[in-house]
Formats: structure tokens, C-alpha cells, sequence
């Protein structure tokens, strides 16, 4: 339930990394080729699922609008329909904005996050003006921590291919050029 007092903090990952990490999960978790072990979930049988996926959802958006295929997809984990549409971060927020007061979210990004955990949560006392306890952000469990599959390149490059033009749409909707997720920038 959202009260007028609601306030909410949005942590973004890259989508291609977002995508491709919860299919890790979801195999790990065996909700998804429960079949196979971890040597056998190879970057063939990822790269063979994205493709479908990305097919998939291509087929969504031009059979309805966007809004619509997103709300096609139930949102529980281990439906294949939800992960790619999951990361499409920028029909999320414009319907979000339709019902939740912009200055109510704290938007940020999970790299940015990580590399500066206390310096973010400092960041989200003073954008809610709350208290900030002591030693937060310190107790940290990573919940996914694992050993990761090859993915190939070119799985990556279709992902990121297909999720531009949404990045694109997500930068100049929140006015910053680092919601394009450009791999290039992060490699020079």
C-alpha cells in the first residue's frame, strides 16, 4: 500500500547483465532447466534462450503496445516471459510516474551502488531526510553469489542491441547519459 508518505529507492542494473544474471538464478534455483547441472548449462543453451526470448518479445511489442506485453508477463520468477521484460526499465518508470510523485523515488544505479555502498546510503538519507544509522550498509549478504557460466559475446551484443533504444529512452527521461549502459564508456 502507498500512503502520501511512501517513498521509494529504484536500483538499476544493467539490462543485459540483469537479464543474463537471472537466468543464472533461475537455473541455480532449479525453476528453470531443473534438468540440467552447472556444467551443462552451457553459453550455447543461454545464447539459444535469449534469442527466443528476444524473438518473443519483438513478437509481443508489434501484436500489442508496449505497456500491454509488459503487463503480459506475470512477474514471478522462473517465467520466461519476464526476463527480458523485466529490464525494460523505461515502461516501467512511465507508468510508475503516472500514479508516484517523482521527488518519491531515488533512482540509482547497482555499479555506482557497489562501489560506493555507504556513500549511497548517506545519499538516500539526505534525498528522504531520514536518519542514518550507524555502520548502515555494512551488513551486506550477497544472496546470488556464485559461480558464473561463459556467456558469449554475442549474446551480449544482441542484448545490449535490443535493449538501446529502451536505455536511450531511460537517459533522456532521467536526464543522464549513464542509463545508456555503454560498454565502450567503462572500458576506456
Amino acid at each position: 500500500m502507498s500512503t502520501s508518505e511512501t517513498r521509494y529507492i529504484l536500483l538499476l542494473r544493467n539490462p543485459t547483465d540483469r537479464a543474463v544474471s537471472y537466468l543464472f538464478h533461475w537455473h541455480r534455483g532449479k525453476l528453470v532447466y531443473n534438468h540440467l547441472n552447472h556444467t551443462q548449462f552451457t553459453a550455447k543453451i543461454v545464447h539459444a534462450e535469449m534469442v527466443n526470448r528476444s524473438t518473443e518479445l519483438g513478437q509481443c511489442m508489434t501484436e500489442l503496445n508496449e505497456l500491454q506485453c509488459f503487463y503480459k508477463c506475470v512477474g514471478r520468477d522462473g517465467d520466461m516471459n519476464c526476463l527480458l521484460r523485466n529490464s525494460l526499465y523505461i515502461i516501467i518508470l512511465e507508468e510508475a510516474f503516472r500514479f508516484i510523485p517523482r521527488d518519491r523515488v531515488l533512482i540509482m544505479d547497482m555499479a555506482d551502488y557497489s562501489r560506493d555502498e555507504i556513500g549511497h546510503v548517506e545519499k538516500i538519507t539526505r534525498h528522504f531526510q531520514i536518519p542514518m544509522r550507524k555502520n548502515a550498509g555494512l551488513d551486506k549478504h550477497i544472496y546470488n553469489k556464485g559461480r558464473k557460466n561463459a556467456v558469449w559475446p554475442e549474446t551480449i551484443a544482441m542484448l545490449d542491441k535490443l535493449f538501446m533504444p529502451y536505455n536511450k529512452r531511460l537517459a533522456v527521461f532521467l536526464g543522464d547519459n549513464k542509463w545508456l549502459y555503454n560498454r565502450e564508456d567503462k572500458q576506456s
